[in-house]
């Protein structure tokens, strides 16, 4: 009866690192199947110091190199959406500047047609429009039609 007591004594904590791997082990496997790899891998890394047994070993050293490999095809695919996510930005910037230009020539043409319309009944506020018009004007040298209504403005009087 003592041999067996002492042989249990011997051998329980090896009897109980191996159920204690394989609790770890099947917990880093939970873990990686739910997409918690950082998790899993720890999980791995704690089954490991509890066996001598290689095959165990190198079972939880592949598992490792999965959840890394998988870490690794995340971070690439964030890289990737990031940089698409900048682009986009950059391309929605652009077309806010082309968009608030557009808009500026459009209250620059208004500008322009009101003092045409304003030639004959009043010269003065058509002048002060078309000045209006060539001082905002959104590109440089100003609209030619500005010009034009300045000269006739001028030239009509």
């Amino acid at each position: 009866m003592k041999k067996i007591i002492f042989i249990l004594l011997v051998f329980l904590p090896y009897i109980a690192n191996a159920q204690y791997f394989d609790k770890l082990y099947k917990q880093g496997y939970t873990q990686q199947q739910k997409g918690l790899y950082y998790k899993a891998i720890k999980s791995y890394n704690a089954a490991i110091l509890l066996t001598d047994d290689k095959a165990k070993i190198t079972k939880a050293k592949n598992s490792i190199e999965f959840c890394a490999n998988k870490l690794e095809n995340l971070r690439i695919t964030a890289q990737k959406a990031l940089k698409t996510a900048e682009q986009e930005k950059l391309k929605a910037e652009n077309a806010l500047k082309v968009a608030e230009l557009e808009k500026k020539n459009a209250q620059n043409l208004v500008l322009v047609a009101t003092a045409r319309e304003q030639m004959t009944k009043n010269p003065t506020l058509a002048i002060r429009l078309a000045e209006k018009a060539f001082e905002t004007a959104p590109i440089n040298p100003p609209a030619i039609q500005t010009q034009r209504v300045l000269y006739d403005i001028y030239n009509n009087q």
